[in-house]
């Protein structure tokens, strides 16, 4: 990652848009500092973290609200033949030499930027994150005791149940916008497994009025790659090993099989008195399978 420029770029509609906290502001200038001359930044959510003495979750939260108000777009470069993220590209959205709308009724000012060349719109970037396509043709519910209903199996899902009506509120506009319900819930399903997989902590996790809000639905999640067939194999070797080490020792400690079954069969219910006699006495079974195979 190259260092960042001495000077940052904060326009006009980013300074006075007032959907934005001011901590975003300070990181959307931060970003344009680091951007490279086609106008894209790659550093790390714990870069920015360590900067400004905040959690990645905060710096994340910060990076897909300038994403959801069209201010950057945020696309991955993956491991070559895997679905493990590489790099993270952030890039500028802002065309800097286009007259800027008026703000809050009073400002109005055509940004000549004096280092334009430095933050040119990477276009191909947005391929990867277009939202125009719809896929889904379920049609979005506009109002009545069914939407309520729907809202509340979601919400049942939703990990961190804080500011349910502002979150129903937040849900019946998204679906005016023309957003389904069935992406709503894979977001939901999506934003959990992540958690998951980090091992969140759950003062970490959004509050759901706070996750309907900044449209959760539509933000890219880390979950683990798929374990290989080999990987799979390794595990469910070592997990029958674990398996036969607990019946052997219960058997050696409790001095036989008929007072350790019950003990072996809370872990193991399916473990019957033969398979356990099988891994505590092996050399019987040994020693008849080569009688039978002399025979």
């Amino acid at each position: 990652m190259e260092k960042p420029a001495f000077y940052s770029v904060l326009p006009a509609n980013v300074r006075y848009d007032e959907h934005l906290k001011a901590n975003e502001k300070i990181l959307y200038s931060e970003i344009t500092a680091l951007c490279t001359k086609d106008g894209t930044c790659w550093a790390s959510n714990n870069y920015f973290a360590k900067l400004y003495h905040v959690s990645t979750v905060s710096i994340s939260t910060w990076i897909n609200h300038l994403k959801k108000l069209g201010y950057v777009s945020v696309t991955f470069e993956y491991e070559t033949g895997t679905k493990r993220i590489a790099k993270r590209i952030i890039g500028i959205k802002q065309n800097f030499n286009t007259p800027q709308r008026k703000v809050n009724g009073g400002v109005k000012e055509n940004f000549k930027d004096p280092i334009k060349e430095n933050f040119k719109e990477n276009i191909t970037s947005i391929n990867n994150t277009s939202k125009s396509k719809k896929t889904n043709k379920e049609k979005p519910k506009q109002g009545g005791s069914g939407v309520r209903n729907d809202f509340e199996k979601l919400w049942k899902l939703y990990p961190n149940k804080k500011g349910k009506e502002k979150a129903f509120n937040f849900y019946q506009k998204a679906l005016k916008h023309g957003v389904t319900n069935k992406q709503i819930q894979d977001g939901i399903v999506k934003y959990k497994h992540e958690i998951a997989y980090l091992k969140t902590d759950m003062r970490y996790i959004k509050h759901g009025s706070t996750w309907f809000n900044q449209s959760g639905w539509d933000d890219d999640y880390q979950t683990p790659e798929p374990r290989s067939s080999k990987q799979s194999e390794l595990d469910r070797v070592i997990a029958i090993q674990k398996r036969e080490d607990l019946i052997y020792n219960k058997c050696s400690e409790f001095g036989s099989i008929e007072k350790a079954l019950p003990v072996i069969q809370e872990t193991y219910p399916d473990i019957t008195w033969e398979k356990a006699d099988r891994i505590f006495h092996p050399e019987r079974y040994l020693s008849r399978r080569g009688v039978e195979n002399a025979n």
